[in-house]
């Protein structure tokens, strides 16, 4: 099925696009820097879209104002990608649109249609030496270099050469694109959450503290809630994955708000309180555990955390953003196991931001025990 993105649409290839092909691939800085010969002929290049493009997962870069194809882009099993939950992206384009951030934004939209549509854990791309273009290209998306392979074998080019070889994973994807969307819509999102009314959900966990207490606000946002502890006396430290947001934040609240990942958290035993209100709800339920476990080593004995989650059973990608969504039901299964975080309390509220009452969020405060 076809995509489409800002500039671009993605779709199947087919044999009457043979010309438009062959415009850009018998240039020789197109095909032999991605491992394939120029092509010498229009009826080559159908040849070409005949047996090697038209497969399934492999669309036809095509642009919008023109409507014609100006590159190629594709998921693929091979070597790097032999199990059945990973997959490789490859790509080329045509040299006149070199620079314009097209393959970029084509990459973004089947790296969402992978990880989103076709739920693959782990997507592979690579680049041969010599080819800076690319290698741009993967690390303008995110892929993290894994290793170097010498002599790989580039069998239409009979050859080999120098190969690099980059990752990323499903769990990378989810956070880039939350943050992403932080990013871009973070005056928005202040100014939506920055007045929003949690003072009797602060009551409910600041009972927990004594005077003074040293509180983490895991994933500030806006700082709101950083700041009303402050007021209160307490020793807040915040912190936020957004590095825009934390910029806001800190002059907001007049302190440093410290741009920091959840994985991130390596404090041991020094808060008596984290207050994580909707935050840690964008992990997926595998790196939550993780992070809880860090939040329980973070907490000094008898330690309280906040959090909360919209109320469901929804578990991937809303409005740009990750969600895991909880029920009383299912939050109780997958808090289990969680031995040394006690839930103590549990409760539903709608949520506080106008003309979103329709909305349930459950909350818990945990004790560590």
């Amino acid at each position: 099925m076809p995509f489409e993105t800002a500039r671009l649409i993605l779709r199947p290839w087919a044999e009457n696009d043979a010309e438009e092909c062959f415009k850009y691939a018998q240039d020789p800085d197109v095909g032999p820097a991605a491992g394939w010969p120029v092509h010498k002929s229009v009826e080559q290049s159908r040849i070409v879209i005949r047996d090697v493009l038209m497969v399934p997962e492999t669309y036809a870069i095509v642009l919008k104002e023109t409507g014609l194809p100006i590159g190629s882009i594709g998921l693929h099993h091979n070597d790097l990608a032999a199990r059945d939950d990973e997959l490789e992206l490859g790509y080329w384009l045509g040299k006149p649109y070199w620079g314009r951030g097209l393959v970029p934004e084509a990459a973004r939209e089947v790296i969402r249609h992978a990880f989103a549509d076709l739920k693959v854990a782990r997507l592979w791309c690579g680049y041969y030496d010599g080819n800076v273009k690319s290698k741009r290209v993967q690390e303008k998306l995110g892929f993290r270099y894994q290793w170097t392979s010498e002599n790989v074998p580039v069998q239409q080019m009979g050859e080999t050469r120098r190969g690099f070889v980059n990752l990323m994973t499903r769990e990378e994807w989810l956070e880039a694109e939350t943050l992403r969307y932080y990013k871009e819509q973070q005056a928005a999102f202040v100014a939506g959450t920055l007045n929003a009314d949690m003072e009797e959900t602060r009551k409910r966990f600041l009972a927990y503290l004594a005077p003074g207490a040293r509180i983490l606000d895991f994933g500030c946002g806006s700082g709101r809630d950083t700041k009303a502890f402050l007021d209160l006396g307490y020793r807040v430290d915040a912190t936020d994955g957004s590095e825009e947001i934390c910029e806001l934040a800190s002059e907001f609240t007049g302190i440093e708000v410290v741009p920091m990942h959840f994985s991130g958290l390596c404090a041991i035993e020094i808060y008596h309180g984290i207050w994580a209100c909707a935050s840690i709800l964008h992990l997926p339920k595998a790196e939550l555990k993780s992070v809880l476990a860090k939040i329980t080593t973070a907490l000094k004995d008898g330690g309280i955390l906040y959090t909360s989650f919209k109320y469901g059973t929804f578990e991937g990608m809303r409005n740009g953003r990750f969600f895991t969504d909880f029920t009383s039901e299912s939050l109780a299964d997958f808090w289990k196991d969680i031995e040394s975080l006690k839930i103590v309390e549990e409760w539903i509220t709608t949520d506080v931001r106008p003309g979103r009452e329709d909305e349930k969020w459950i909350n818990i405060l945990a004790r560590k025990s």
